[in-house]
């Protein structure tokens, strides 16, 4: 596993820990609220607080790693590297680093790992390239003791390479195998422990903490590569529950299946679920789209609080807001050379976006990566470079789960497919999709599992009953269920005559009422409605649109602007505690476009109104409760 750490529960010499002092917990008297009764005390300077990392505590906890964890290739790339790769931990909602500190404030123990920790650290290497590329070249000069060692040189020298090239798959790619990380599994990178703290309980407490917070963010499994020479750690794997599940030429891999928790998905209580929909969903500890903290764990990130259940002030009735994203673009990888879309990209990062970085939309970092992707097309289709659309597909994942909401995410059925416009001519080629859902069965039905809704971004359901039932039938047959709702492509619409033909297709619902060019309610439409009477099919509306309000070829608003139109909509939704709709596109996160921070605020003030923010369905089953309740 070159180039990534391996779990060692082992301990240091002379180890120069200095106290840091800002935004550190207050002395502790006695033992942590963390800490478990079953961990002995034996003397006042061995009482161990455990407390979330902090920035001012990543210098220490690189200090304690260096001198142990020599075969981290970090390690020998200078000091700099690994505090950065520490502090890369703090307010990540995948990430989990503990700190044991003593009664002088000392650090004596780290347990530090992530979710997809693949992920985790390809985000690490992209923010550090720079000075990774520079330890690369030093590494080969110089040793850990400051002199020449060529063979500990080329070995670090390798690690640094392949970690540079390393090129991680999007997470919308469905294939995980048991060596693989995965956003259902959590890998522990490193478990180390003062020698002078040894054999107290400190590596077991915090492997416990370690384990509650893996629960806590609702994955299944828990991970740990060690190398097969390290008989005491291996030893101490079997102790905490961990099982040897893969051998590899220098390591062995350990796993250990986490406790489940059964909840109601998220904004819908057990009792609300219809059509067959199942009522409990695999989740972290979850009421009423809320998740809850790990029992005893206090907040990691700043944005923790924003977790919380909202209560409603007076007089201010809540509302429900319906989250969704349409996957136009699933990689730039995929779209041909010759591809219009792909061109458009290019234009957009190189060109397009000075004319923002001018009006100042954009930052000029944003602006330089920008640049980056527009220019290094080639780079990113050779799989050298991070393609700009799966990053920004996993950033748009990363925010939903960092806030603990969910959406609705429509997925186009078939590839190379342009469809035809309502009038029955062929519609333009750039309508098509360069993707195939096909291989993407895995991945679909593990967002289900996570509390994602998957639906239909269809091509030519809105007219053709024989391509709805195709198209509807390729992705229940995917999901394993028909509880499936749509949203046409581009909006292509027949009105009252598509609507007919998606229900007798199969379909739930229809969100493909809205508008490409303007923002606000589509045909005074202010909340959902069945246009067919004594059938439980329903049109969702659109009202809020990412393209049209943000795009330069459209109203190109600026955000304060934009933002005052979204909100004066939210105010009226909550007034009339109704439902609202919002769509942000998958590929609108990162470059050339930077729209995630305007999605994140909308959530954000839903949720400082009270609102229940839940996916497309859910939110249509809350609207069909309250209505029945009025009667």
């Amino acid at each position: 596993m070159t180039g990534r750490p391996r779990d060692m529960t082992t301990g240091i010499s002379g180890a120069d820990t200095a106290e840091r002092q800002g935004g550190q917990p207050a002395p502790v008297s006695g033992h942590s609220p963390w800490r478990s009764p079953r961990t002995p005390i034996a003397a006042e300077e061995d009482r161990i607080t455990y407390v979330p990392l902090t920035r001012s505590l990543a210098a220490d906890v690189a200090r304690l790693h260096s001198t142990c964890l020599t075969d981290f290739f970090l390690a020998g790339m200078g000091p700099g590297l690994l505090v950065r790769y520490y502090a890369h931990y703090y307010g990540r909602p995948d990430g989990v680093c503990l700190v044991a500190r003593d009664a002088t404030g000392r650090v004596v123990g780290i347990a530090a790992g992530a979710r997809d920790y693949a992920a985790f650290l390809q985000d690490y290497y992209r923010a550090n390239f720079i000075g990774l590329a520079l330890g690369v070249m030093r590494s080969f000069w110089r040793g850990p003791g400051g002199v020449r060692e060529s063979g500990l040189g080329l070995t670090r020298m390798w690690a640094g390479i392949r970690a540079l090239l390393h090129v991680r798959r999007v997470q919308t790619a469905p294939e995980t195998s048991p060596e693989e990380s995965s956003p259902h599994t959590v890998e522990l990178a490193a478990l180390v422990v003062h020698p002078d703290f040894q054999g107290k309980g400190v590596a077991r407490e915090l492997f416990r903490l370690f384990e509650e917070r893996a629960v806590a963010m609702g994955v299944w499994h828990l991970r740990s590569t060690v190398l097969a020479a390290n008989a005491r750690t291996i030893a101490f794997n079997r102790k905490v529950g961990l099982r040897p599940i893969k051998r590899l030429s220098r390591d062995i891999v350990f796993e250990k299946t986490l406790p489940m928790h059964e909840v109601a998905p998220m904004g819908l209580a057990v009792g609300d679920a219809d059509d067959g929909e199942r009522a409990s969903v695999r989740a972290p500890h979850v009421t009423n789209g809320q998740p809850t903290a790990c029992p005893g764990a206090p907040a990691q990130s700043p944005t923790d609080w924003l977790a919380r259940p909202r209560v409603p002030a007076a007089g201010r009735p809540p509302y429900v807001l319906a989250l969704t994203h349409d996957v136009d673009l699933l990689s730039v990888r995929e779209l041909p050379w010759r591809s219009r879309t792909l061109r458009g990209h290019v234009f957009r990062c190189v060109l397009g976006n000075v004319a923002r970085l001018l009006r100042r939309r954009i930052s000029l970092r944003q602006y330089l990566h920008s640049l980056l992707s527009g220019v290094s097309v080639p780079l990113i289709k050779a799989r050298i470079l991070a393609d700009p659309i799966e990053e920004s597909f996993r950033k748009m994942l990363e925010i939903e789960r960092r806030h603990g909401v969910r959406s609705t995410i429509f997925f186009i059925p078939e590839a190379r497919n342009p469809g035809k416009i309502p009038r029955g001519a062929k519609a333009p080629t750039r309508r098509a999709a360069d993707y195939c859902i096909e291989p993407l069965r895995k991945r679909l039905r593990s967002l289900e599992e996570e509390g994602w809704e998957i639906g239909v971004h269809g091509i030519d359901s809105y007219r053709d009953l024989e391509a709805a039932r195709r198209e509807f039938g390729m992705m229940s047959e995917m999901l394993g269920h028909r509880n499936i709702g749509h949203r046409s492509h581009w909006f292509y619409s027949k009105g009252i005559d598509s609507w007919d033909i998606l229900r007798q297709a199969g379909y739930a619902y229809d969100a493909s009422l809205g508008s490409n060019f303007i923002i606000g309610w589509p045909e005074g439409r202010k909340e959902p409605f069945r246009p067919f009477a004594g059938d439980a099919f329903t049109v969702l509306p659109l009202p809020v649109h990412d393209a049209p309000i943000l795009d330069q070829a459209k109203m190109n608003l600026d955000p304060s602007e934009a933002w005052r139109r979204i909100s004066a909509l939210l105010r009226e939704t909550k007034e009339t505690s109704g439902v609202i709709t919002v769509l942000w596109h998958t590929h609108s996160f990162s470059a050339p476009r930077y729209w995630g921070d305007l999605y994140e605020k909308i959530f954000l003030q839903a949720r400082a109104d009270g609102a229940t923010i839940v996916p497309a369905k859910q939110a249509i089953a809350l609207w069909r409760n309250s209505v029945e309740a009025k009667k």
